[in-house]
């Protein structure tokens, strides 16, 4: 009543199944190879009917099983390095294949972490003792187990704001201004991202503000950093400014649960004002977490090019002590640059250098930091 076989690669045949009247018979079409490495068919004949005899059947859906081979779980993509600051979230990913489910477990130093069975790790709070951890995970299906390689979780300084996270209850740290109608510090859950305290903001008609001016290093590039919170009832408006310069500015915001947003921005002064402003006519924001780190100088940026009597001049905003490199070429596609003479160590907020050039083929000019 119909045979499933399979030929070898040296044409040797093998009688897989034969089948009989209480199995079904007459298979149709070809069978299909699932995930689950078994095959599944159709026969259009037998099989037991509704009276429980073969007479009465009219075909059936029958599975044989394979031999899947007993593969190690393949990643795909290992676990990926982490900085992140104090009292940020890190969060660690890996990808992975298999002819079997998967199940995961993650680890903290080779020691397992309990509860944690999906492809993701999230640590929240990052504490300075978190830093140079490792972090892997441990993929396993039904046969054996892969272990992921390590990632290592870096963590930098703490925010340079006083009460970010709002969590002495207050507004204390901060300069308020503007139309403060309706703007409080509260424990209500649905208005704290983190810890005990959040920001419930809602003026009407008109922007508040909160401000903090903090000690920044002229050149050096910072890091704003904060959640907040939408209904997506309008008019609403949340804006950021660092000193003065409009970082961001958003009016009608959608509805969103917590949404994280960041920026960076560079110091030009030695001390710097963070501006947040805020208003929601028929509701509330939600703000919490407002945090600012250092990360660095900035990449250093000409700021002007002038052309006098065969002398080229260039000039950009620098860093006390830093030394600067500038390079040229005249070939961009090439990928090559040449030092111009030897590098120049800032010390005025300001560098100029000066080149004679001649006339003919064009040349590209950049500046780096110098090692």
């Amino acid at each position: 009543d119909g045979t499933a076989f399979e030929i070898s690669t040296n044409g040797i045949v093998l009688n897989v199944f034969s089948f009989e009247g209480n199995n079904g018979a007459h298979p149709s079409d070809g069978m299909v190879l699932a995930t689950d490495g078994n095959l599944y068919g159709t026969v259009t004949y037998g099989g037991l009917g509704y009276d429980g005899l073969i007479s009465s059947g009219d075909g059936a859906v029958f599975r044989l099983a394979g031999n899947i081979a007993a593969t190690a779980p393949l990643i795909i993509t290992q676990p990926a390095n982490q900085t992140v600051h104090v009292g940020q979230t890190a969060t660690f990913t890996v990808a992975a294949s298999s002819s079997t489910p998967l199940s995961y477990l993650w680890q903290r130093n080779g020691t397992n972490i309990p509860g944690t069975t999906l492809n993701t790790y999230t640590l929240n709070n990052v504490q300075p003792s978190d830093t140079g951890t490792l972090f892997s995970c441990l993929i396993s299906n039904n046969y054996t187990s892969t272990l992921s390689s390590n990632a290592v979780l870096t963590v930098g300084g703490p925010s340079l704001l006083q009460n970010g996270g709002f969590e002495l209850g207050t507004f204390a740290g901060w300069t308020t201004s503007g139309n403060f109608e309706g703007s409080t510090i509260t424990s209500t859950a649905s208005f704290v991202h983190s810890g005990l305290f959040g920001a419930k903001l809602g003026p009407t008609g008109s922007l508040g503000y909160i401000s903090q001016t903090i000690p920044t290093v002229v050149g050096e590039l910072y890091q704003i950093s904060l959640w907040f919170d939408c209904d997506g009832l309008t008019p609403n408006e949340l804006s950021v400014t660092w000193n003065g310069l409009t970082l961001f500015d958003g009016k009608n915001l959608p509805s969103s649960a917590w949404t994280s947003f960041q920026i960076n921005a560079v110091a030009s002064a030695t001390n710097s004002v963070l501006t947040i402003g805020f208003q929601d006519d028929p509701s509330y924001l939600g703000l919490d977490d407002v945090a600012v780190y250092p990360i660095g100088l900035a990449p250093p940026e000409i700021q002007s090019v002038s052309l006098s009597d065969g002398t080229l001049s260039l000039t950009w905003g620098a860093t006390l002590g830093q030394s600067y490199q500038i390079q040229f070429t005249a070939d961009l596609s090439s990928g090559s640059w040449t030092n111009l003479d030897n590098p120049v160590t800032a010390t005025d907020s300001t560098v100029t250098v000066s080149e004679s050039i001649g006339g003919g083929s064009a040349q590209f000019y950049r500046l780096v930091l110098a090692p």
